[in-house]
């Protein structure tokens, strides 16, 4: 089955998800790349520019973002799915309506590159949490809980839009469904493409990147700094992940907000994040270099992908 794609991103790959929506079963890879060899810390400059405290993901670029749809390109993509989904279900005797799904809507999260948190009015309003994370917390503890996913819905339209009914056990690589035909028929990978396109990569490689910019000596020693910050204000962490990470309430309290007001305000200090980005925009460069092939491919797919939704658009609903 292939799950429909969330409108929000957690992180700046949002695009994965897009990307890899045929390829959620887990046949995305096949020969696609070689393993990236050991990367040699980069060179960043002397003073790398600071990354702004209310950035969001559009506004964030790394030399990865240009294999990967951007915002407006995944919300175009998106969009489309939702279309050809509704014609098709109306056509089966169902009615089927999607919001429309907008660039903010997907572009609307803190930057947060690896090192976290990094938008003081998110940390004022809550805390290392998500707005829709705290409506959603909010209206649960005041008793109305949301609706489960197959509620106000017979069996017949779940089998109509996703070949299977909730619960019942997911199939596996299938366009059965409305759904899941939709976006096949919008980003055509199938089991076949999935040996030689590896449409999971950019997103492989930037969780990579992270990882090596999390071991340089340049972000561990600006790390340092910003603990010393924090510990200045009265809150001890080794690391933004530390204080992310901790067993916070559902709901923010008064001391999880101060903290993430605290930890934005040290990253700004220190620039934790503009050195992290420049070193981590080093990395990926190095791990473009030795994947460029693979990554051409993949940016030329994701091309054809948004080109065919763009089309879909144009045409309008079917009636």
């Amino acid at each position: 089955m292939l799950p429909r794609i969330a409108a929000t991103a957690g992180t700046r790959r949002l695009v994965v998800a897009v990307a890899t929506v045929a390829g959620l079963t887990g046949c995305a890879a096949g020969g696609a790349a070689s393993p990236s060899p050991s990367v040699t810390p980069p060179s960043i400059p002397a003073s790398p520019t600071p990354v702004p405290a209310d950035a969001t993901l559009s506004e964030v670029h790394l030399p990865l973002d240009a294999y990967q749809l951007d915002p407006q390109d995944t919300a175009t993509v998106l969009n489309a799915i939702n279309t050809l989904t509704a014609t098709c279900m109306r056509a089966k005797g169902f009615a089927y309506a999607a919001s429309a799904v907008t660039s903010q809507s997907v572009a609307d999260t803190p930057s947060g590159g690896g090192y976290g948190l990094d938008n003081a009015q998110q940390a004022a309003e809550y805390g290392y949490s998500s707005a829709k994370t705290v409506s959603r917390m909010t209206a649960l503890e005041q008793g109305k809980q949301p609706g489960q996913q197959g509620s106000g819905h017979s069996d017949a339209y779940w089998i109509a839009l996703d070949g299977s009914v909730p619960g019942a056990g997911a199939p596996g690589f299938t366009t059965s469904g409305c759904y899941n035909s939709a976006a096949n028929q919008i980003m055509q990978y199938t089991e076949a493409a999935s040996s030689h396109l590896d449409l999971s990569l950019p997103g492989d490689l930037v969780d990579e990147a992270q990882a090596d910019a999390a071991k340089d000596s340049r972000v561990t020693h600006v790390t340092a700094a910003w603990s010393a910050c924090m510990a200045d204000q009265g809150f001890h962490y080794p690391t933004p992940a530390a204080a992310a990470q901790a067993h916070w309430p559902p709901i923010p309290s008064s001391t999880e907000k101060n903290t993430a007001v605290a930890d934005v305000a040290c990253k700004q200090r220190t620039n934790l994040p503009g050195v992290w980005q420049a070193v981590q925009a080093g990395y990926e460069q190095e791990l473009i270099s030795a994947n460029l092939p693979a990554l051409t491919a993949v940016a030329q797919h994701l091309t054809g992908d948004v080109n065919r939704a763009e089309k879909i658009l144009a045409s309008g609903p079917s009636s």
